[in-house]
């Protein structure tokens, strides 16, 4: 079995409020130095042992997410992240530089508190547990490194690099838009892809500003990544203090904004969410089909907490999968089909490799209600019954 992951040369995923780094998202974190060098970001020594283990065909222990994922179930993110063509290149020039893919979380401000998230992500989290230190930022140093880091690294017209920013949520946060400011003046030669992930919660001075740097910055490729993956109350409750019509607004700015090339459709399957799948999905492809935008989705479901796994859901539940296959294959929008039906294969093989116990979800749903106060739970219930 090839363990490779080409996600080990290829990304840098940076959380400076927290500080600690992750050479792909789903990688164990290692702790930032005291002092941050670039030098340090780019070889250290537990980077350049997991490099070896990949290409010894070992599993490193950094990696122990998928590995275990790939065990349970089959499948993981790894499966799908690996790119093969840049493999065989990082295989014959292991030692270049093939970093296109830089993560950036500049703190924990957040305007809702999805219930499988928690206070290190969402200050509105903390807020809701009474933590007294409820926000986590970057310090100057640190922002000062990565920027200049940022002004220095080559970029290419045909390939740019994609500089993505995650929360929190970015469109609350002042340093966010200071960065930006920041590299408007200092990078505004440079080839970037801006991808930044919002949950479409933003007001409208937040949407304001977002299109005044928009206008401002031609030169950049500017993308967006719209986390949620369900509609109306239901999306309420499992992107709690989430407003529906907020959201619908704020997804509508950036499917019609001429400036914005690309969107990403950012969804975090859950077992609340996939009977309701096709009704989302077609919601967001009469959008695009109208607004005539390229847009594509996202790979990813909720594992942690282990009892949100839509593989707990019974094998009746691949019907909502197949529903929404078969949406994605009749649509004649500008979506990203590939990709998109790639991850449904792995939603419907997942469904049902688990199995649900409805007492411990119970507890569950009430033990995060006691610090929200408003969750509707029976709702929330209703969505793991195939009635």
């Amino acid at each position: 079995m090839n363990i490779f992951c080409s996600a080990t040369w290829e990304e840098v995923n940076l959380n400076l409020a927290n500080r600690y780094i992750r050479y792909c998202c789903h990688a164990k974190p290692e702790a930032l130095p005291e002092k941050l060098t670039l030098d340090w970001i780019l070889s250290n020594q537990k980077l350049n042992e997991r490099k070896q283990f990949m290409l010894d065909n070992k599993k490193h222990p950094v990696c122990e997410f998928c590995w275990k994922n790939e065990e349970q179930t089959g499948t993981s993110i790894r499966l799908l992240k690996n790119d093969s063509v840049l493999e065989q290149k990082i295989r014959q020039n292991p030692k270049q530089n093939y970093i296109k893919k830089v993560e950036i979380a500049l703190d924990n401000i957040c305007n809702q508190s999805c219930i499988y998230c928690n206070e290190s992500f969402s200050s509105l989290i903390a807020e809701e547990k009474g933590i007294i230190q409820k926000f986590s930022k970057a310090n100057k140093q640190d922002i000062n490194v990565i920027a200049d880091w940022l002004s220095v690294l080559d970029t290419d017209k045909d390939n740019p690099t994609v500089i993505k920013f995650v929360g929190g949520e970015p469109t609350a946060s002042k340093m966010y838009f200071n960065l930006l400011d920041r590299l408007i003046k200092t990078c505004s030669e440079k080839y970037f892809i801006l991808h930044t992930i919002t949950n479409c919660n933003s007001s409208d001075k937040s949407l304001k500003k977002m299109k005044s740097l928009i206008d401002q910055q031609t030169n950049w490729k500017w993308s967006f990544g719209i986390s949620n993956e369900s509609t109306g109350a239901i999306s309420e409750n499992v992107r709690h203090r989430l407003d529906w019509n907020t959201f619908d607004k704020c997804l509508k700015f950036y499917a019609y904004n001429p400036q914005v090339f690309f969107v990403t459709m950012v969804m975090s399957q859950n077992i609340f969410t996939i009977k309701d799948m096709p009704t989302y999905v077609q919601y967001v492809d009469n959008i695009f089909k109208d607004s005539k935008k390229t847009y594509g989705y996202a790979y990813n479901w909720v594992q942690h907490p282990a009892i949100l796994n839509p593989a707990n859901l019974p094998d009746k539940f691949k019907t909502y999968v197949i529903q929404t296959q078969e949406i994605v294959n009749a649509t004649t929008s500008n979506i990203e089909k590939t990709s998109m039906l790639k991850y449904l294969k792995q939603l419907e093989y997942m469904i049902g490799t688990k199995s649900l116990d409805n007492s411990k979800l119970v507890k569950w749903l009430n033990d995060v209600n006691f610090y929200k106060g408003d969750l509707n739970i029976e709702l929330l219930l209703s969505q793991c019954k195939d009635t």
